[in-house]
């Protein structure tokens, strides 16, 4: 008689029986965690704002099972009362049809609660039968017992869990292999690497060594290799030394691909990671010593034969396509992927059918490239296109985008990608209306990298909001952009600004309660849309009129003019120059002294003897480089 099927919980009955057991655990385990646990990046698909292994570990985590050691989970041999194993024979009779229930005209017959009982209890010791009939079914009962003792957050002392510890290695020693792979036997395993001092993680590495392929494989020992690469380093080195030959295979595996992924990005070395590439490049260059350790760049520049270069390229797009047709496995979404993806375009251009092959790329994987934006590489693969590719591909790329504008903007790689699509496409009306016109500027006022989004439309590249090596990222495909765009950069600035200008000043109308001002970073943007949104500038008084500002990209000599000029007519620089600000005045009055000008005959007027006896009560940050600039001028 085949074991009787277990009925799983509704999913709304489910989540609520979670949720009351893991309410007070949760919190506990990710804060002790959080110090040796890294994360990857979320893909801008992902609905819940998790990736599939971090879903699935949270589930199978030994902390949300230490209510199941006392109930269902059968730690002394007998199983709770509710015990999902059990067959509901009252439902059966209930489902029989045989005249009874709704509808029926004749009456329910009593049901025999001593059979039911019987019944009951002959599964119960079937149950318990088929089990001890299993290998190392002794083994398991005893471990899961001192499990259930290990796993106790309350009333367990310290020497009483390394007893406990020390006990469950000594059972489980030269098992290891055998009950790893169980459901109930993983999980106790895993507790002795997370509880266990690094003797203990190591000895258990070294008795599974061998056999982290199959592990990985493995709907719940992945966990535990996970474990092993995240808190025992000299594991990480034998496992990745395991892994890297099946590495192909394994990216592609539905179970394996998660943490193949989170080994590369969170853990390899660079050298580490290069050997994993490598492991696509074909059995031909494996074992060539000479290109031992060599990334892509490295081939391009020493490999002289066209033909073998292809064949390392058609190695990559076989890998590629398989990817790209089975992207329910999720491996699209792994960086190490958008490595290859970036790699096999790099090694393309060194081949005569470069066009041919990158045209092929394009049409295989447009429709997944929402799912690489979120790495460094993936970004760098879209911007390529996009500043390579002619209008109607890239029409394509704004239409799979535009779904997903709003989390790309707060996605500090995937938002390099708008910032090219604002550099490159040349029709401002299907940017206007497919990316921008898909913001809600309100929120993007208020978050911290969004807001970079209408910062650069207002200013793009600018020096004030974007660091060099922003500048530098998005400077790379200029010379490609220059071979592809047909239209002036100054003038597709100025039209995407008058786009978006609308939508921006919309929120500081809307703003009547002041909330942005009280924002440090949205006062900055505030600026940018006075100074540079269309019709905006500084507000003359003589005129009554608003002075346009193309371009507020001055000389530092001539913002030194303008700023003195200004200061002075408003009778603010004494005061800035007492309330903090004694550093800058400093630098503009040495800047004042490098024009030449009136501006700097005037210092000793405006700061006088009565200012200068001021500054020198005062004691404030750079009062005296003050003063002394002061006597200087």
């Amino acid at each position: 008689m085949p074991a009787p099927s277990k009925r799983p919980l509704s999913g709304a009955s489910a989540q609520a029986a979670k949720k009351s057991k893991n309410s007070a655990t949760k919190s506990t385990a990710s804060k002790k965690e959080s110090a040796v646990e890294s994360k990857r990046k979320v893909p801008l698909t992902a609905p819940t704002g998790k990736s599939t292994l971090e879903e699935e570990e949270e589930e199978f985590d030994e902390e949300d099972w230490e209510d199941d050691a006392i109930g269902g989970f059968e730690v002394d041999g007998e199983d709770g009362e509710g015990d999902d194993d059990d067959v509901d024979i009252e439902g059966e009779n209930d489902q029989e049809g045989e005249g009874e229930g709704e509808g029926s005209d004749q009456p329910k017959q009593p049901k025999d609660l001593d059979a039911i009982r019987q019944a009951r209890q002959a599964q119960k010791v079937d149950r318990q039968a088929r089990r001890a009939a299993k290998p190392n079914a002794q083994v398991l009962q005893e471990s899961k017992s001192l499990w259930a003792k290990l796993n106790r957050k309350e009333g367990v002392s310290k020497k009483e869990r390394e007893e406990t510890l020390k006990e469950l290695m000594t059972l489980l020693e030269g098992r290891l292999g055998a009950v790893v792979g169980k459901h109930d036997g993983g999980r106790v395993v895993q507790s002795i690497v997370k509880h266990g001092g690094k003797a203990d993680r190591e000895k258990v590495a070294l008795e599974l060594k061998g056999k982290f392929v199959e592990l990985v494989q493995a709907k719940y020992s992945k966990f535990l290799v996970l474990k092993l690469i995240r808190l025992c380093p000299p594991a990480r080195t034998i496992i990745l030394s395991e892994l890297t030959p099946h590495i192909p295979r394994l990216i592609a595996h539905r179970e394996a691909s998660g943490l193949i992924e989170d080994a590369y990005a969170l853990w390899c070395t660079a050298k580490e990671r290069t050997a994993m590439m490598k492991q696509f490049w074909g059995k031909e260059t494996l074992f060539s010593k000479e290109e031992e350790g060599k990334g892509i760049d490295s081939f391009i520049e020493t490999e002289q034969d066209e033909a073998r270069r292809a064949r390392v390229a058609d190695g990559f797009k076989s890998h590629l396509n398989n990817v790209f047709d089975n992207p329910e496995k999720g491996a699209i979404q792994h960086s190490i992927i958008h490595r290859l993806i970036r790699d096999y375009m790099t090694l393309c251009t060194s081949l005569s059918d470069n066009e041919k092959r990158r045209a092929d790329l394009f049409e295989s994987f447009h429709e997944l490239m929402p799912e690489i934006v979120h790495t460094r590489d993936g970004a760098f693969v879209v911007r390529d296109f996009l500043a390579t590719t002619g209008p109607k591909d890239r029409k394509t790329i704004v239409r799979v985008f535009r779904p997903h504008v709003q989390k790309m903007a707060e996605d500090p790689d995937a938002q390099t990608v708008l910032f090219t699509m604002f550099d490159v496409i040349d029709d401002t009306k299907l940017v206007g209306k497919s990316i921008i016109g898909e913001f809600d500027f309100a929120e993007l006022f208020t978050a911290k990298l969004g807001r970079r989004i209408p910062l650069y439309l207002l200013n793009p590249r600018s020096k004030r909001h974007f660091i060099p090596a922003t500048n530098q990222l998005l400077a790379y495909h200029d010379e490609a952009r220059s071979k592809t765009s047909k239209k002036d950069s100054e003038v597709r600035i100025e039209e995407l600004r008058k786009t978006v200008s609308p939508s921006l000043i919309k929120v500081l109308e809307d703003d009547t309660e002041g909330e942005l001002l009280r924002d440090a970073g949205a006062c900055l943007l505030i600026a940018e849309v006075m100074l540079y949104a269309s019709g905006a500038g500084h507000f003359n008084q003589t005129t009554k009129q608003i002075d346009l500002v193309p371009s507020f990209v001055p000389t530092a000599n001539e913002f030194a003019v303008s700023f003195w000029k200004t200061s002075v007519e408003a009778g603010t620089l004494v005061d800035i120059a007492c309330g903090g600000g004694a550093f800058v005045v400093a630098e503009l009055i040495e800047r004042l002294k490098v024009t030449g000008g009136k501006e700097a005959g005037e210092v000793k007027k405006v700061f006088g003897k009565e200012v200068v006896s001021r500054l020198d009560k005062s004691g404030a940050k750079g009062s005296k480089v003050l003063m002394e600039k002061i006597a200087s001028a």
